[in-house]
């Protein structure tokens, strides 16, 4: 996905969420506006997570590691900010019994 940019503020963001440890951050301020992921739920590099609302653009927080979602930290309908955690995902190796 290519590089976007807040049309306010100047701020440049791209399409995936960040990994911070076992936490993936909303990349952009928003409001969530699906959880497409649950709790206990197997995750791969790509796998669309959840999605923000933002400047009434649809944002996906995509997951970058093989792991399983320990953790959702924001309900639907919950704004978010810029760099906030929304996720917890316990890596896991390919392959790997959970």
């Amino acid at each position: 996905m290519s590089e976007m940019m807040c049309g306010r503020c100047g701020e440049r963001w791209g399409g995936r969420a960040a990994l911070d440890g076992r936490q993936l951050l909303a990349e952009v301020p928003g409001t969530v506006l699906a959880i497409a992921g649950e709790v206990g739920g197997e995750v791969v590099p790509g796998s669309v997570v959840m999605v923000l609302e933002s400047m009434k653009m649809e944002i996906p927080v995509l997951s970058d590691v093989h792991g399983v979602i320990s953790r959702m930290l924001v309900d639907v309908g919950e704004p978010v900010r810029a760099n906030a955690p929304v996720v917890e995902i316990r890596s896991v190796p390919a392959g790997a019994d959970r």
